[in-house]
């Protein structure tokens, strides 16, 4: 059998096909998963109107968290110490701004 018969028959092989159609299906049901909650979600906050700011401000904080503790250390890394906390300093100017014009 030459190389393009063995391609060609794995690439046909059920195993494969069963794989591919299961991997589908676990894929479209975690995606199905995230319609009914964040329809939950939006029916809770609707009830619970005085929570949102807080729960945004934690979320907030837990994304402030990853960036202290991994990007920021990560970014270092490589002898990029100033460009890399420039950057910083203007996204956090940019984003202060947009929260201050909208």
């Amino acid at each position: 059998m030459n190389r393009k018969n063995v391609l060609h028959k794995v690439l046909t092989d059920s195993v494969l096909h069963k794989v591919l159609t299961d991997s589908f299906l676990i894929a479209t049901l975690t995606g199905a998963v995230e319609i009914v909650t964040s329809l939950l979600g939006f029916y809770l906050t609707s009830l619970f109107r005085g929570l949102v700011p807080y729960g945004l401000a934690f979320a907030a904080g837990a994304m402030l968290f990853i960036i202290y503790k991994e990007l920021i250390p990560e970014s270092h890394g490589d002898g990029n110490e100033r460009t890399s906390t420039y950057a910083f300093i203007v996204g956090i100017l940019f984003m202060i701004f947009l929260t201050q014009s909208f």
